[in-house]
């Protein structure tokens, strides 16, 4: 059938149509479509790949951000500095601090005035130092300084503790000071870590009295906690312990046979300010006596000087009184506005008793036994 006549036909069977149909079917309305069925949405299913991708940039980030915070965040090394402040350092794997903490009253307060977070271990182990130098703890004498670094991976702890060892040699030599540097590999536990905190003690020190202990084992832990690191070194040769089998160091021919600050040889006793013009004969008075056999097997008893150097040690200031005894020394030192009682072993050099007051409560005594001679004149 040609397209002409199927033109005419459907023209005759809409004129053949009742009248009313058009009309119906125009004016009825047209449903409209409330969601699209999978005909009329036009659109394709997401493939695999599609669905993968999102979860595909979270593991992405979740990877980035654990490798940042395996670099940067998580402790790779601990750095022990002990002379007399006591200084812990933690350091990341880009060998950058992210913690330090001071294990006494003296590390405490240099840390208040040190800016190290995110700087390199060794450019903060120099501003340390300085610090030390500024306040004393560090001066011409041949310090001694033990240090000590924990890593669990054994080759990386013996090269810091080789670079710090060199780094504080040659960054102290450059200012004019000779320094004894001890180092010693740790062995962390759980024992010495609590043993470390109830003494308020490193776990570097504790460590070394520790290893002392195992040489010694007469020694007792509540005699050596409160000895510093030169009282230590001092009691180990009195002792007779080989020092060289539990810490290592480049400095051993520096090490004198007692360890003693420089300054005692230019220290006079009150008593004889004249000592250097009129020299006593050897069997005359205590401070040229040589040194005796003590009641200590195997111990020698410390020479006025030698003692006076340790209390000077501990309390810097002036000696008003001093005595001696069969087991030690006694010392009054005036040091500002207070008064300092010290009792040093006459055998070990150990401290053995300290006794603090304030000057101004024994200036008021004076005066009152001042008055009392007045009324009795």
């Amino acid at each position: 059938m040609t397209e002409k006549k199927i033109q005419e036909s459907l023209k005759r069977i809409v004129d053949d149509a009742p009248i009313d149909l058009l009309g119906k079917i125009q004016n009825t309305p047209v449903a409209k479509m409330i969601a699209h069925d999978e005909i009329t949405r036009q659109r394709t299913s997401k493939s695999l790949m599609e669905r993968l991708l999102p979860l595909a940039a979270a593991a992405v980030l979740v990877l980035i951000l654990g490798t940042w915070q395996f670099q940067y965040r998580t402790v790779d090394s601990e750095i022990y500095l002990d002379i007399n402040p006591s200084i812990a350092m933690t350091t990341n794997r880009k060998n950058q601090v992210i913690h330090m903490e001071a294990k006494n009253d003296e590390g405490r307060a240099l840390l208040e005035r040190l800016s190290y977070k995110g700087m390199d271990y060794l450019a903060v182990t120099g501003e340390l130092l300085d610090e030390m130098i500024l306040t004393g703890y560090v001066g011409e004498a041949k310090e001694l300084i033990l240090l000590s670094v924990y890593n669990k991976d054994m080759d990386k702890e013996a090269r810091k503790l080789l670079a710090m060892d060199t780094y504080i040699h040659d960054y102290l030599r450059d200012r004019g000071i000779d320094p004894l540097v001890f180092t010693q590999h740790i062995e962390k536990t759980q024992t010495l870590a609590d043993y470390a905190a109830e003494y308020g003690i490193s776990i570097s020190k504790m460590t070394f009295i520790r290893n002392l202990m195992i040489l010694h084992p007469d020694l007792l832990v509540e005699e050596l906690v409160p000895l510093s690191l030169r009282e230590l070194v001092l009691l180990s040769r009195e002792l007779g312990i080989d020092l060289k089998g539990i810490i290592e160091s480049q400095d051993w021919e520096k090490v004198p046979e007692k360890v003693v600050p420089k300054e005692e040889e230019d220290i006079e006793s009150p008593e004889d300010p004249e000592e250097d013009s009129n020299p006593k004969p050897n069997n005359e008075g205590p401070e040229d006596e040589p040194s005796q056999e003590g009641s200590t097997p195997g111990s020698v008893r410390l020479t006025v000087a030698e003692a006076r150097a340790i209390a000077l040690t501990r309390v810097p200031g002036t000696i008003m009184e001093e005595d001696a005894d069969e087991d030690g020394y006694e010392f009054e030192i005036h040091q500002g506005n207070k008064k300092y009682d010290i009792e040093v072993h006459a055998y070990t050099g150990a401290i053995m008793d300290i006794d603090v007051e304030d000057l101004d409560d024994d200036e008021d005594v004076d005066d009152e036994d001042d008055d009392d001679d007045d009324e009795e004149d």
